[in-house]
């Protein structure tokens, strides 16, 4: 069990789960809910996309993948539904100035939440909007098609923060404190959020509880790098996780609810207040399986490989 267990749906926009080497493949969601979407509904889409080092490749499989999930919603019987789409990256404001050389900045309003809409993208402002009009025709902020507008706001780089924390971003963009992001949120639209990422999460609590982690001594958490995040502080296993642990597997694994990280349960709470009935939340997580070692043990905590399952 993973911290990102909020929820996993089959959405129809991706031919590939990512992994090392990235390679095509169908379609594995480790758990899935499948829900009847009234297709004249208003949609929300939140992409949240992990930019930190080594994510190219997997941000490339998703930007051609978008084609098909353009392709699905222009199939419905009522045709495209009325469209908001968002992108935000998975560095956030740690509230320390210790771990900024990891690409995570304090203050850090470039990221933090807010919704990436590059200029080179062609969207005018910091969402897409596609909505129908009376006309039959569509209302939009963006000069390209849908496809290749999307597919290139996804693109989001990979010189963000090594403490990836999208379930953090993911509430920083909808929760109001972006002020750049209002209006992304519509009263009664579907919610569907979108993760991707090649780690599991290490989103710390908010304030002094979370940033505490940051100041331990390095030889007690190996090091400076996320192990000191996720996995040292974010399960409790069969085996007692250590910084001298290297690359040794554990059994049993299940988040705890006890240390520096946000309880992931947090998250499925915030996003049930997001909708006025939740059931119209719809989540899904793409990241790589928990890697094994020559024995087939099923998880490690060499950094160099995903964590994310």
């Amino acid at each position: 069990m993973h911290r990102f267990a909020l929820a996993a749906l089959a959405l129809g926009l991706l031919a590939a789960c990512p992994s090392r080497p990235i390679s095509k493949m169908p379609p594995c969601p480790d758990d899935a809910d499948l829900k009847d979407i009234q297709v004249s509904a208003d949609v929300d889409v939140l992409f949240v996309v992990d930019n930190s080092s080594a994510m190219a490749d997997e941000q490339a499989v998703l930007a051609s993948s978008i084609a098909s999930f353009v392709a699905a919603l222009d199939a419905l019987p009522t045709g495209r539904p009325n469209l908001h789409v968002g992108v935000v990256d998975s560095t956030v404001d740690l509230g320390v100035d210790d771990v900024a050389a990891d690409g995570c900045p304090h203050p850090d309003p470039a990221d933090n939440g807010a919704l990436q809409a590059p200029a080179a993208c062609g969207v005018a402002g910091s969402y897409l909007s596609d909505i129908a009009d009376p006309s039959g025709g569509r209302t939009t902020n963006y000069g390209s098609d849908l496809a290749t507008t999307l597919g290139c706001m996804v693109n989001v780089g990979e010189t963000g923060c090594g403490f990836e924390a999208p379930l953090n971003a993911m509430e920083r963009a909808l929760d109001g404190s972006v002020v750049a992001n209002a209006g992304f949120i519509r009263p009664g639209a579907w919610l569907v959020v979108v993760i991707l990422t090649d780690e599991d999460d290490a989103s710390v609590q908010d304030g002094s509880a979370g940033a505490a982690v940051f100041s331990l001594p390095g030889d007690s958490v190996g090091g400076s790098n996320d192990f000191r995040v996720q996995p040292l502080f974010a399960y409790e296993c069969d085996q007692p996780i250590t910084a001298g642990s290297g690359s040794a597997a554990y059994t049993n694994c299940k988040p705890r609810t006890d240390s520096y990280l946000e309880d992931p349960v947090a998250y499925a709470q915030f996003l049930a207040t997001m909708v006025k009935d939740p059931v119209r939340t719809l989540v899904t997580v793409i990241g790589g399986p928990p890697p094994q070692d020559s024995n087939g043990n099923p998880f490690q905590t060499n950094d160099a490989t995903p964590q994310t399952a």
